[in-house]
């Protein structure tokens, strides 16, 4: 090598070297916003984490082992947690149950067919088949009744009217609901505003009887009373209380009596039945079914309870408007009240209580002896007959589908039902029993008397 080259390559090797060195003091040089150099400094910057990237690449194509480049991972890259998440996100939306109702629902759809498919895996494991009649109940509740003890009734009478707010609260009235007072839905935090449309179809206050009726009958619809022989002493009471509007002409008085002073209706009864009211036929269906009642029977039914049942109860009571009966809607804080008095005094864990165990508790609250028919939840009666679902031929609904075989109702209605539990409160009602504050009729009044 001559010196003249040598020469020349080390004065580019100085050069070199101090560019480099330029450059080292750019990169790490604060900037300032201000400071006409930052743009190059950035653009210095730039250049070193490209050189960085393009090194990570080098370096895992080079080197077998596993190199973690999570840190500098794209953060508009959607993570796997994140796809997890953002589902929840949503469904924890402060306010998301004030929205749209078809949202709403579909949602709480959603969530029951997940409970169904879980119920549904737990029952199957156990039990196939209804279960016939408990062994501890095999010779009936009739047999070990002592008689009403009035100890027992009055002081469960006074935790019925402490607790429930019969008295005040039993249906809506223009005292308990103001004009453009807003109701909260039972089964719903959505809300509905009772403006002077509504407010005027109103009684003004809630007709509580002053003095206790002496005896009283609730009439449940079970297979338990086919053949019972239990019309003239059901119709015997002061007071009738039956459920969610049953036959009770023809050859059915014989066995349930035909005296009727207060009826529910489940809208329920009105979508599975009448069609929502949507059609004339199913109008003048449901008013036949009415006009089997006596004069000033009281229909009680739920407007308030899903918003979605809300119109069709609205149509019902159109339908009725020339009508001799009465229809009086319940109060959704009457309907929580009792739901919580139940559970908490029992300890039922159900989603909610039965129509049965509430109108039971309406005439708990109004009655001096109160007396029950037709309230036995299992396939064979006490004397080893089997039954039917219900004392008449009705459908029961599950998953939005009509349900007519009789076991099949049994199963979805009793073992797999995901909102009640009959038999806890059955054996709740068997413990009032016991204590003498009710009276349950499971065996045939023929053979009683």
């Amino acid at each position: 090598m001559s010196g003249r080259d040598f020469k020349s390559r080390l004065l580019l090797a100085i050069i070199v070297l101090a560019a480099n060195q330029t450059v080292l003091v750019f990169v790490l040089m604060p900037g300032r916003a201000s400071d006409p150099g930052c743009d190059k400094q950035d653009d210095f910057r730039a250049v070193m984490e490209n050189i960085k990237d393009r090194g990570v690449r080098d370096l895992r194509e080079e080197f077998e082992g596993p190199i973690d480049i999570s840190s500098i991972r794209d953060e508009d890259t959607p993570s796997a947690d994140r796809e997890v998440q953002r589902p929840q996100e949503k469904a924890n939306y402060p306010g998301k149950e004030f929205e749209e109702d078809d949202e709403e629902e579909e949602e709480e759809e959603e969530e029951e067919t997940f409970i169904v498919e879980q119920e549904d895996m737990n029952l199957d494991e156990v039990q196939q088949k209804p279960q016939l009649s408990p062994p501890e109940l095999s010779q009936g509740p009739g047999l070990d009744w002592t008689g009403f003890n009035r100890t027992e009734i009055e002081n469960f009478r006074k935790m019925v009217l402490n607790k429930t707010r019969v008295v005040t609260h039993l249906y809506t009235c223009q005292k308990n609901v103001p004009v453009h007072s807003h109701l909260r839905f039972f089964q719903s935090n959505l809300t509905v505003k009772i403006m002077r449309g509504t407010y005027k179809y109103f009684p003004r206050n809630v007709q509580f009887p002053v003095k206790p009726y002496q005896t009283c009958s609730v009439v449940g619809n079970g297979g338990v009373l086919t053949g019972s022989g239990c019309g003239n002493e059901i119709d015997s009471a002061d007071h009738v209380f039956r459920l969610n509007l049953p036959p009770i002409q023809g050859s059915f008085t014989q066995d349930v009596g035909n005296k009727t002073n207060f009826v529910t209706l489940n809208p329920s009864v009105l979508q599975d039945g009448y069609g929502l009211l949507l059609e004339k036929e199913n109008i003048s269906a449901f008013m036949q079914a009415v006009d089997t009642y006596p004069a000033n029977t009281v229909i009680y039914t739920h407007p308030f309870d899903q918003k979605r049942y809300r119109k069709p109860v609205y149509r019902a009571h159109q339908a009725m408007r020339n009508s001799e009966k009465v229809m009086r809607w319940s109060h959704p804080e009457f309907l929580r009240a009792t739901d919580s008095f139940w559970k908490k005094a029992f300890h039922l864990t159900e989603a909610r209580i039965t129509s049965g165990l509430l109108v039971t508790t309406i005439a708990l609250s109004m009655c001096a002896e109160t007396n029950l028919y037709g309230f036995w939840p299992y396939r064979t009666a006490s004397d080893g007959r089997v039954l039917a679902y219900h004392y008449f031929d009705r459908p029961i609904s599950s998953r939005q589908k009509l349900i007519f075989d009789e076991e099949q109702m049994f199963i979805q209605g009793v073992l797999k039902n995901r909102r009640h539990n009959m038999g806890d409160e059955f054996s709740v009602l068997r413990h009032l029993h016991k204590k003498g504050v009710l009276r349950l009729h499971v065996e045939k009044c023929e053979e009683r008397s």
